[in-house]
């Protein structure tokens, strides 16, 4: 039996009973030291009069760890603004420096509890002590500087004998120029099974001659994260070839609820490695230079371990979410166009209504001083409003404040309204954000846990997230097509909603997604008792109550993913949910939640299957099999329990099917209008379908359930090509053990100059 020293502070005294769950089965016992040791020296002194041997420790005491990094003799102190900490260096293994005892980080045991993959994390970073020999045998970290007189010979060498490289790059933020500093290389050699590092300066043509020959090698390469580097690799004329591994997206094909670092990664993966993020930033050139090999060494051993750890399943994930950077990376790369001019005339605009809104805003409070943006002067208002009990001014607590009363509400959702203005204005109308007249920005295939492309700001460090550019025309009316082209959005109508019915087998919501009638008009007839016929006029297709209509939206996309009163109210808002109140005439002693819950409770009674039936299943599947199988084959590994006492881990679960099956169609219709844009054909079903729209169509991005493009104007029938396109059909076992085909068709918008003229 081995014995492990937990050494870790008061705070984890409450968790102590966590520690054998961490290591049940592997035949250890646990002993206990909640207080940081004055010395290293006197730690070593205590486990070595241990009775019986300790054969490592698990530390999750920050100052102790701290001791430990000064007493390295290689190590940097990082230069950040959050110095050091546990969650940086959770899964480093480093040995004291006179017992050399192994001594393995994580995080606060408190973390057992409030984060679902804390558990497994734990477990594995512990078994680098209790299961030492079951990690990969990672190679030794050797690096080489490249001068004129050793890239011959590097070249040759590599280019016979090594079978994998991996390649990293390193910039500056905010670069005006977006300059590379220098690129990084790892080979792979398996007849030795050794590597080597090389750090090719990107300061002149001669390094720049050399770093396209190496990025030319007809080696795979396998990158963290690898549209950043590509980003910039394109924009200096050296593209990497034969891009097709990734540690990013191989692990969160693996494990979607994973942190993405490569340090993490790495962590996770091989045995004996610690926090390096920061070595790079002593302001040493050669330390530089060092880290920039290092992030290739660990992208290379961590990508070599986690094949080994790979099961099936994750390899099949990998196929089908991998192939997606190559369209993300070319929407990326090109950007929108924007009009700068029109843009200095909207910001103008909004800014002189804000300022004016804000004016008026002071005087109605008698504050003229007042600032908005200070908590301190919110919770001084709050106060004044006879809102004493409240904490703080995040978003929940100033629900809380609107929701008080009807004229806290007037005033405060006022104040509300004037920041979202100015928020708009700093967020979307900085000059700063675009570059060259283009909007960029970045879509990455594993930012979320369903499958969903994330978007973010570019890599390019300017423009903003695509696909939450709000409503309205404020900011879309600046976004257009290049000239000779015109945009087109084409729609997957309600995508998420046929899923859900799909997937619940709940034969009264598909009868409704399949048919005839307005689908929110007819959910706002169904929950509310209002004919049909005064909602939506279907001769005209026209809304005929259009608060009611919004309302049964709204219900509906909550009730879908269990949302809860609270939820609902934080999401709808205090006035507008005051208002449904008024709609459906509901006694007036009910609170703004009841009014939550009573929406809430009639869609549960309309479609009973999907909270009985399919939640049960789900619960059923995940804690049976601790996963979820998509109907096309994507397979998440779930790290909690879902119950109906468990509501946000049961949230999680139910909102993952639907979502998944809907981004999962979509990203393959994505993936496949982009390889018909560059080489004129595309895969469906195993089959190679020509479809020539090179040169005639120039994917954008994809935003949620839609695919944006544009294209030549002098070919009208390309968005029907599109949308030809897009017609999977997928065959669904519903919770009822039902198979059913699901089709998803298309909404058409196109034959615009500026993405605020389309529907």
């Amino acid at each position: 039996m081995k014995t492990l020293l937990h050494l870790g502070t008061p705070d984890d005294g409450s968790y102590q009973h966590k520690l054998a769950g961490l290591t049940a089965g592997d035949n250890v016992a646990w002993k206990s030291l909640l207080r940081t040791p004055l010395t290293i020296t006197d730690l070593e002194s205590t486990v070595a009069k241990s009775t019986g041997g300790i054969a490592g420790i698990v530390c999750t005491d920050a100052e102790f760890l701290k001791k430990l990094l000064f007493a390295q003799a290689d190590f940097t102190p990082p230069n950040n603004r959050r110095g050091i900490t546990l969650d940086d260096y959770q899964g480093s293994l480093i040995e004291t420096p006179g017992a050399k005892i192994p001594v393995v980080f994580i995080n606060p045991l408190a973390n057992l509890i409030t984060q679902p993959h804390a558990t497994p994390a734990a477990k594995r970073f512990i078994s680098k002590l209790t299961k030492p020999d079951s990690f990969f045998p990672q190679t030794k970290f050797t690096w080489t500087l490249a001068t004129p007189a050793n890239l011959d010979a590097i070249f040759e060498v590599w280019r016979q004998d090594s079978i994998l490289i991996s390649v990293d790059i390193e910039t500056l933020i905010d670069d005006p120029d977006r300059r590379i500093n220098c690129v990084g290389y790892c080979a792979y050699f398996p007849k030795t099974h050794t590597t080597e590092c090389l750090v090719i300066p990107f300061t002149d043509m001669f390094f720049h001659a050399w770093v396209q020959r190496f990025n030319n090698l007809p080696q795979p390469k396998v990158m963290q994260n690898g549209l950043y580097d590509s980003l910039y690799f394109m924009r200096w004329c050296c593209p990497i070839y034969n891009w097709l591994h990734d540690t990013q997206h191989l692990f969160h094909s693996m494990w979607s609820e994973y942190p993405k670092r490569l340090d993490f990664i790495t962590a996770y993966a091989i045995r004996k490695v610690r926090y390096w993020k920061d070595d790079g930033k002593s302001g040493d050139l050669s330390d530089y230079y060092r880290y920039n090999a290092r992030d290739c060494w660990a992208t290379l051993n961590a990508y070599l371990a986690l094949l080994e750890l790979c099961e099936p399943y994750a390899i099949k994930n990998y196929l089908k979410e991998f192939p997606l950077v190559f369209p993300s990376l070319h929407c990326e790369v090109e950007g929108l166009k924007w009009d700068s001019e029109r843009a200095k005339i909207v910001a103008e605009k909004k800014r002189i209504d804000a300022d004016s809104r804000e004016r008026e805003f002071v005087k109605m409070i008698a504050a003229p001083a007042f600032n908005l943006n200070s908590p301190k002067q919110v919770m001084n208002l709050f106060t004044v409003l006879g809102l004493k009990n409240l904490e703080s001014t995040d978003a929940a607590n100033m629900l809380k404040a609107q929701a008080s009363h009807p004229l806290n509400n007037r005033i405060l959702t006022e104040l509300v309204e004037i920041k979202k203005e100015k928020k708009l204005l700093s967020t979307y109308f900085v000059a700063e954000k675009f570059w060259n007249g283009r909007l960029h920005y970045k879509l990455n295939p594993a930012g979320t846990d369903t499958g969903r492309l994330a978007s973010g700001a570019s890599n390019y460090w300017c423009g903003f997230p695509i696909q939450v550019v709000p409503r309205g025309d404020a900011v879309k009316q600046c976004v257009m097509s290049d000239p000779g082209w015109l945009l087109a959005e084409i729609d997957k109508a309600q995508s998420e909603a046929r899923c859900v019915a799909y997937l619940a087998g709940e034969t009264a919501l598909i009868d409704l997604v399949e048919g005839p009638h307005d689908y929110h008009s007819w959910n706002a007839a169904s929950f509310f008792g209002v004919p049909y016929e005064k909602i939506y006029d279907e001769v005209l297709h026209k809304q005929l109550d259009k608060d009611l209509r919004d309302l049964a939206k709204r219900v509906n996309h909550g009730a879908n993913y269990n949302m809860g009163e609270n939820v609902m109210l934080a999401t709808m808002g205090p006035a507008k949910v005051a208002h449904a109140k008024l709609i459906l005439k509901l006694p007036a002693s009910y609170s703004l939640k009841q009014v939550c819950r009573y929406m809430l409770d009639v869609y549960e009674k309309t479609y009973p299957r999907v909270k009985g039936l399919w939640y049960d299943h789900i619960i059923k599947e995940v804690n049976t099999t601790g996963r979820i199988v998509s109907p096309r084959g994507w397979t998440r590994i779930f790290f909690g329990k879902p119950s109906r006492s468990n509501k946000p881990l049961l949230n999680a679960a139910v909102a993952h099917p639907p979502q998944n099956l809907s981004v999962d169609i979509i990203n393959e219709e994505f993936y496949n209008v982009w390889r018909a844009s560059v080489y004129n054909s595309y895969y469906k079903d195993g089959r190679l379908i020509e479809c020539a729209l090179r040169g005639v169509v120039r994917i954008k991005a994809q935003i949620h359930d839609s695919i944006f493009f544009q294209y030549k104007e002098i070919r009208s029938d390309i968005p029907e090509i599109i949308a030809g396109i897009m017609n999977t059909t997928v065959a669904v076992k519903g919770a009822d053990g039902v198979t059913r085909n699901m089709f998803i068709p298309s909404d058409i918008s196109a034959g615009k100059t500026r993405w605020s003229e389309l529907k």
